[in-house]
């Protein structure tokens, strides 16, 4: 499991050193205040029309292959920002982040829980899953806080360049670095043979496992609920709290409550993976019905909240419960899911989350005309409690079917 914790953490930590100046960076290459949605549009754009096509072609041609053709696409975007002057050649660096975004996307995971269900079985795949999760939240988190420090390092170093070509520089050197190690460290993939070495077979193939599989289509299913709900916390924690706390300055408060925000995701991968060992990975689905519970539940509560010391540790639960779910979801997805198809199916279920986030922006732009941020809380905190109908009695029911299968 180390190589896998690894991969995920610097994979994540590359991410997290421009994710605090992501805006002012771009800012900072020319493009004006009113340019930047563009940009950010443009990326998002890019990752939402190759997901699934990057998740299909994991499976078609490798997933080492594509995992790291998407880490040569980062370096060069990163390149090409280092370099660039204005809104189209920022437009261009950003649509390749995009492009390598989707396709890092469960190419590279799929690899390794392959080789690691060959090796220890599907029985174990939860502390696969959690080892991952604490490596992507982490990494994560780490470069978010390394990324704050770079600028400051950078302008010592060099106090006439832009301040934050450190972070780019930074980034390309680690995707080259995370190139080389995966080259030599990731399993060697088995070629494939037959039906499955045609496009048209394996997406047909897919389709077929999310129409036959009760699991997959419900776990698609809650992805999208999942996104709706998680979006609008996201987006909206920061102005909410300002409104709690009543206009008062306490912007050390937000960058506290920023760091804790990871800790209680990790510290949720990590419950989550010892209560999966004890139950089972078919008793996860029942676990993740419980956690949806849990965390419409905080929602709802947070949505009512006027004290900040209320307000933090209900944020908290719910970021926390957000660590939780990952884990026994991710299980229960990979061991319903064919090892032929397990690339285009995270690609499918990451989609789906990013389908639910697309939905979630939409919906509250527009209700936040009309309404405060708290009653569009309730809407996704209901939401959320009523999807967790669609795990609770799964798990039951798929230990019956196998035993008539049997």
């Amino acid at each position: 499991m180390l190589i896998p914790f690894v991969n995920r953490f610097v994979h994540w930590a590359i991410v997290g050193i421009s994710s605090p100046v992501l805006v002012l960076m771009v800012m900072s290459k020319g493009v004006p205040l009113e340019g930047v949605g563009v940009v950010m549009a443009l990326m998002s754009a890019s990752v939402v029309a190759l997901e699934l096509p990057s998740g299909v072609l994991s499976d078609l041609v490798g997933r080492k292959r594509v995992y790291l053709g998407s880490l040569a696409v980062a370096a060069i975007g990163y390149t090409i920002m280092l370099a660039s002057e204005g809104l189209a050649i920022v437009c261009v660096a950003a649509s390749l982040y995009g492009v390598s975004r989707a396709f890092s996307s469960g190419s590279i995971e799929a690899l390794y829980i392959d080789s690691y269900i060959e090796r220890r079985g599907k029985e174990r795949l939860p502390a696969l899953m959690t080892a991952m999760g604490v490596g992507e939240t982490l990494g994560l988190a780490v470069g978010a806080l390394a990324g704050g420090f770079i600028p400051m390092l950078w302008a010592r170093l060099a106090p006439s360049a832009d301040p934050y070509d450190g972070n780019l520089i930074a980034q390309a050197a680690i995707a080259v670095a995370l190139f080389a190690l995966t080259a030599l460290s990731s399993p060697v993939e088995a070629r494939r043979s037959g039906k499955a070495t045609t496009l048209r077979s394996l997406v047909a193939g897919t389709a077929a496992v999310v129409r036959d599989s009760p699991v997959i289509s419900r776990l698609l299913a809650g992805a999208v609920f999942w996104g709706v709900s998680f979006s609008a916390i996201e987006a909206y924690w920061q102005p909410r709290l300002g409104t709690v706390l009543g206009g008062a300055e306490a912007s050390w408060l937000f960058g506290l409550v920023g760091a804790l925000y990871f800790g209680a995701a990790i510290a949720g991968n990590a419950l989550a993976g010892v209560l999966l060992g004890r139950t089972g990975r078919v008793g996860g689905l029942a676990m993740a019905g419980v956690v949806r519970i849990a965390a419409g539940g905080a929602i709802l509560a947070l949505a009512a909240q006027r004290t900040a010391a209320g307000f933090i540790a209900l944020f908290l639960t719910v970021m926390c419960c957000n660590g939780m779910m990952s884990v026994p979801e991710a299980t229960a997805l990979n061991a319903a899911t064919p090892s032929g198809s397990r690339a285009s199916m995270l690609s499918l279920s990451s989609l789906a989350v990013q389908a639910g986030g697309i939905v979630s922006s939409l919906l509250s732009s527009a209700a936040l005309r009309v309404m405060p941020i708290r009653t569009v809380w309730l809407a996704t905190g209901a939401l959320l409690l009523g999807s967790s109908a669609l795990y609770l009695g799964l798990g039951r029911r798929t230990r019956l079917n196998t035993a008539r299968r049997a």
